[in-house]
């Protein structure tokens, strides 16, 4: 059948990307009858910079999700925490236009892009026209969320393989303004540094260091450099640390998940943990970071293609993340195109591969929610399969007394995390609550959800006081909250709201035992 089609007609034609044209084009049709989806975050933050309405809030989900709501945007809940702000000035040239509008151009520039990065991957790379031609059922799920959200990572895959490409052709200059762009729209390219790194490819680090700073100094007449320095030393090591909306989300698939879904116990989000062993749930994470690292590295270390190592980089970064997502499942075709030609054609290991990454990419992990915990991973376990194979397939050699090192990170001491459950409510209320008044015996706590701004009013009977509240903001950050009014109750309870263990900015209540002559004075030892 193969050969069918490489001797068909249609092989210097772009007959093998008609599937691809024309089940995006379905979906970008259907698209602008569904809600905004994450293209929201993108369009909204450019229209505000271009109105002139920019600072740090827009950072804050519940301030974001407002200002957006008193457009009149209905149906919709958004993010723009994981998202640069350098992206702010790209999404500009779309906020003429009404967002569903902008959002259908937006898909179809995607699309342009995506098919131009196959034409050239299938002109750098010997795979048969057949896998072409299944590219979008084997993409099938990512393609349809990219589009169905506005995603963007169809210009990360376009900017990722030809950066890669020119990489190849030693053309560092348009590969440098390649993937610094690709990293100022979406943080995960940055494991390209670690490719070069590893390959001790100096010279290109530089031409990529010195044009992602460039990008940094081109925004900042329209971006604060407070947006810039908040983004950098407060956002990014949470979202390192996958709190990018709940810390326990299933549909992370990640080992970051699993793992604190199995250790590290919460009155909220987690009841049913099977430890409570946060020690643990560290200790094995980094070992489990060590091994995909390590092997990574022994890949970048072997006499292998340049390519092949490109594609370990890719799938180590997507790996170790702690926020796993549909949508960037789409850039696995990178490694795919990479790996399949080294592998004998039709051989056990070209279908294994395959198999795997059909289960990796398109499985419905919502369908394993039910079943025993670790088995409510499926994507995680095909992923790391997935990587195995990868391994195997490209020969790396290691030596089994490599396999020691992982065992002696367990003995690196770790500062032991804080998971305090002194929540003010033993379920959850609301994903964000941006805001709270106390009435007698009762707190009306402000939240966002999909609807819009609500509120409801909660009964709270161990309140024995009316509440007083504290004349300035209190300053808790380092108690795990941020500077927003707090009250007391009861003499010595103090109730505000925090995003301790949660995505950044999604809120809720906490207490804290201390009279407010104790909180005051603790206050003036952090502020010191």
């Amino acid at each position: 059948m193969n050969k069918i089609f490489d001797q068909s007609v249609f092989k210097n034609t772009w007959f093998y990307l008609m599937p691809t044209f024309i089940l995006c084009s379905y979906f970008i049709y259907i698209s602008y009858f569904k809600p905004i989806g994450d293209f929201g975050n993108y369009y909204y933050a450019s229209k505000f910079l271009w109105q002139g309405n920019w600072g740090l809030w827009i950072y804050d989900v519940a301030t974001f999700n407002l200002k957006i709501f008193e457009l009149g945007q209905r149906d919709f809940f958004l993010n723009y925490t994981p998202v640069p702000p350098f992206s702010a000035i790209f999404y500009i040239p779309f906020v003429g236009f009404k967002v569903e509008m902008a959002k259908v151009i937006w898909n179809i520039l995607n699309l342009l892009l995506l098919l131009f990065a196959i034409s050239r991957l299938k002109e750098k790379y010997a795979l048969p026209v057949l896998f072409w031609v299944l590219f979008p059922i084997l993409f099938f799920t990512p393609i349809r969320n990219n589009i169905k959200e506005g995603q963007s990572y169809f210009l990360i895959l376009f900017l990722l393989a030809e950066g890669f490409i020119q990489f190849q052709k030693g053309n560092l200059g348009i590969m440098a303004i390649l993937w610094a762009l690709a990293i100022h729209l979406k943080i995960s390219p940055a494991f390209v540094f670690l490719f070069l790194l590893f390959n001790k490819n100096f010279k290109a680090m530089f031409y990529l260091t010195i044009v992602g700073i460039v990008y940094v100094f081109i925004s900042l007449p329209f971006l604060t450099i407070s947006v810039w320095f908040n983004y950098v030393v407060s956002i990014l090591p949470r979202l390192f640390n996958g709190e990018v909306n709940d810390t326990y989300a299933l549909n992370y698939q990640s080992m970051q998940v699993l793992l604190k879904t199995l250790f590290v116990p919460d009155i909220l989000s987690n009841k049913n943990a099977w430890f409570n062993q946060p020690m643990i749930y560290q200790k094995t994470l980094l070992v489990f970071k060590f091994i995909i690292v390590g092997l990574s590295v022994l890949c970048a270390n072997s006499k292998i293609s340049h390519h092949v190592k490109f594609g370990i980089w890719l799938l180590c970064s997507m790996q170790i993340s702690g926020y796993g997502n549909s949508f960037s499942l789409l850039l696995l075709s990178l490694p795919t195109v990479y790996f399949l030609p080294i592998i004998p054609t039709f051989s056990a290991k070209y279908f294994i591969f395959l198999f795997l990454l059909v289960l990796t990419v398109n499985i419905p992990f919502y369908w394993f929610s039910h079943l025993f915990l670790p088995l409510q991973f499926p994507r995680l376990f095909a992923f790391i399969s997935l990587f195995i194979i990868s391994i195997v397939v490209a020969k790396i050699r290691y030596k089994w007394y490599y396999f020691i090192f992982p065992i002696l990170v367990i003995f690196i001491p770790l500062k032991p995390q804080n998971y305090p459950q002194n929540y003010l409510f033993k379920q959850e209320e609301a994903l964000l609550i941006y805001d709270f008044k106390m009435y007698k015996k009762h707190v009306l706590i402000n939240y966002f959800d999909l609807k819009g701004p609500s509120i409801k009013l909660i009964p709270l009977d161990f309140i024995t006081n009316k509440a007083t509240y504290f004349e300035q903001p209190l300053n808790l950050n380092r108690l795990f909250s941020k500077n927003l009014e707090a009250c007391q109750v009861n003499d010595s309870i103090t109730i505000y709201l925090s995003d301790l263990n949660r995505g950044v900015g999604f809120y809720t209540l906490r207490t804290l035992v201390m009279n407010k002559e104790s909180l005051v004075s603790h206050q003036v030892l952090l502020d010191k």
